[in-house]
């Protein structure tokens, strides 16, 4: 009898923490990172040895930008399960974040070895954060090789091209970034990006001294995001390069995020 009760009081903790953990996934969705870390805080408590749980965790500790938490919870991910492929990409983000660089190498390695060759947009992926970490280490002959593998891996991945040109853009390298970000459009950007791909576009051709082109792209990713700040300011900086009003657009900003004007 106390074999059965014990076996009933298991299932109701797993049935619980499954249960949290959805809840917090919905929270996910909505942006609601800190309703969603309270979840996965309780989750945890009464199921601590659930991989997906530290894994969900850590994702929102990046979102947060608490990237040491996140590695932490993405470690934790891993010592329960050392071939959950998704926690090892995770972790390399967040040591990406941390400029961490051969250690997010390391990681997006082992994510590359563990991805199943059936994966292809996922194992593109990884050769590209990886392309993109050795872009930070000056690396940049293995950095294009990481590139040119993502790219022959899923040649018609918006998103591929899309981050490729992100990365060139963050290495200051904007006219290729510009190629990349305009081959990303070809290809029929999907939702979830189209807003920051008008926004890398724009920024980008607002260091090429295209100023106008820049604020065409910033105003469109402004139509599709009224609330980020950096797409205001960068958008004031190309106006102010056109001797442009661009005074409400630098209010604006402030108001969305005083820390830019700190």
């Amino acid at each position: 009898m106390k074999k059965i009760i014990k076996k009933i009081k298991s299932l109701i903790i797993y049935i619980k923490s499954k249960f949290l953990l959805r809840q917090g996934n919905k929270s996910i969705n909505s942006l609601q990172y800190r309703s969603a870390l309270k979840k996965y805080n309780k989750a945890i408590k009464l199921n601590n040895n659930n991989a997906n749980l530290y894994n969900e965790r850590g994702f929102i500790y990046s979102k947060l930008e608490q990237y040491q938490e996140a590695i932490n919870n993405f470690d934790q991910a891993i010592k329960i399960n050392d071939k959950f492929l998704i926690a090892y990409q995770e972790r390399g983000l967040a040591k990406l974040a941390l400029q961490q660089y051969q250690e997010a190498i390391n990681d997006f390695n082992t994510a590359i070895t563990l991805t199943p060759d059936s994966i292809i947009n996922l194992s593109a992926l990884n050769y590209f954060y990886r392309g993109f970490a050795k872009g930070y280490l000056q690396q940049f002959r293995e950095s294009n090789i990481d590139f040119k593998t993502a790219i022959k891996l899923s040649p018609n991945n918006s998103y591929i091209f899309f981050r490729i040109g992100m990365a060139h853009a963050e290495l200051k390298q904007y006219k290729t970034a510009l190629a990349f970000l305009n081959k990303s459009f070809t290809l029929v950007p999907q939702k979830f990006f189209i807003e920051l791909l008008y926004f890398y576009t724009g920024l980008t051709l607002y260091h090429l001294e295209q100023y106008q082109d820049a604020i065409d792209n910033l105003d469109t990713s402004i139509r599709l995001n009224v609330e980020c700040a950096e797409s205001y300011f960068n958008r004031g900086l190309a106006k102010q390069k056109l001797n442009i009003d661009s005074e409400n657009d630098f209010k604006i900003a402030k108001k969305l995020n005083p820390m830019m004007f700190a």
